[in-house]
């Protein structure tokens, strides 16, 4: 009889359960050690996922014999390439940063998006050949006021404009002294999100590509569905660094994108000398996710 079974048998005779967090102290074949509840205490293991020590787990006492059921932790399923150093790649992720090693033989390259396995540690598998949003939630049952996460992806028209440098030239989006940059989206903003939205969270993509000069770069509104004929310009902005992944912007940027705004998306009015990835390069590249109730 697996364990399994036999915790579900016992569950069927209403046994007592209790259940604990605890750290993974050791762990092989025949089981493993946990600290739990003040002492250090043998456990069994359950399911195919192995924990590494020192992780924190979720520990099930059935009619006081403990079991581990795996992580107490959420992990990250992917990141975004920031650094690599000798045999480790730092990867910027939804959780933070994570660094862990890499899959020998491919080097990883600043700026492109990474697969993560847990399992006994983290490992960077190998890169992805795009970078998928998340699913929406479902709506809140019993109608009414709900939260909404809602993603939008930047139109293939993105890109940058310079008139040192032949006006709109560039498919990347470009910070820098002669060069801005314009993701647009359409009305696909205004037409979700309506005017009586409460903004809770915006969020912009960032995906870097190369970073020649470290500064902030001034982050604004522009009114535009399609891209300009012209030099665009921009209504109110924010300096921040191009953090890699997603970067919050303020719940005021929100209110101006969604319906009776006046904003149709976001751009780069100068700033620090930073490539970012083209929609063709990422498709990624620019997404807005806002945060509200409506």
């Amino acid at each position: 009889m697996d364990d399994i079974t036999q915790i579900l048998q016992l569950l069927s005779k209403k046994s007592l359960v209790t259940v604990f967090a605890g750290t993974l102290v050791s762990i092989d074949s025949s089981g493993c050690y946990v600290d739990c509840g003040g002492g250090r205490t043998p456990a069994r293991t359950v399911g195919s996922y192995l924990p590494e020590i020192n992780e924190p787990v979720w520990v099930f006492y059935v009619d006081g014999q403990p079991y581990v059921f795996g992580s107490a932790v959420p992990k990250p399923g992917q990141g975004q390439v920031v650094s690599v150093a000798a045999n480790l790649v730092t990867l910027s992720t939804s959780f933070g940063n994570v660094t862990v090693p890499f899959m020998r033989g491919i080097t990883p390259t600043v700026g492109d998006m990474w697969k993560l396995l847990w399992q006994g540690g983290g490992f960077a598998v190998a890169p992805m050949s795009t970078s998928p949003l998340p699913p929406v939630a479902p709506p809140a049952p019993g109608g009414g006021v709900s939260n909404h996460v809602d993603t939008f992806r930047a139109r293939g028209d993105s890109g940058s404009y310079s008139s040192s440098y032949g006006g709109w030239n560039q498919a990347q989006i470009i910070s820098a002294d002669h060069w801005q940059g314009l993701w647009t989206f359409g009305s696909s903003v205004s037409d979700t999100v309506p005017a009586s939205a409460a903004i809770s969270l915006v969020e912009l993509y960032i995906s870097v590509q190369t970073v020649n000069v470290t500064a902030n770069s001034n982050i604004s509104l522009h009114a535009y569905q399609t891209r300009p004929g012209g030099a665009p310009s921009y209504g109110a902005s924010v300096s921040l660094p191009l953090t890699p992944g997603w970067l919050v912007l303020p719940n005021s940027f929100g209110d101006s994108l969604k319906s009776g705004g006046g904003f149709a998306g976001v751009g780069l009015n100068h700033g620090g000398q930073t490539y970012l990835s083209s929609i063709t390069q990422d498709g990624q590249s620019g997404a807005l996710r806002i945060t509200s109730s409506y």
